[in-house]
């Protein structure tokens, strides 16, 4: 079984608001057009060998204030190998 990502994702379907670190754990916080550019994300993190222990956590749908756009909110945490 071997996890692919898609080499076609637009990167520019998702964008990060916040990232804390501390004691090697780490929290992205960011906006995504829909929840596959989410999976992705964290698909991506998954297979590279500086992050481990990837989790998803509870995101919600809301509609961005300035540009009216339907996003999606979420949140990831992960730890790091450095």
């Amino acid at each position: 079984y071997t996890t692919l990502f898609r080499s076609a994702w637009d990167t520019r379907r998702l964008w990060l608001t916040q990232y804390l670190e501390g004691q090697r754990t780490v929290r992205l916080e960011g906006l995504a057009r829909d929840g596959n550019d989410v999976y992705e994300l964290a698909q991506r993190l998954k297979l590279s060998p500086y992050f481990h222990e990837v989790m998803l956590l509870p995101g919600k749908k809301e509609i961005e204030q300035t540009t009216k756009l339907d996003l999606v909110s979420f949140a990831l945490q992960f730890k790091v190998r450095y």
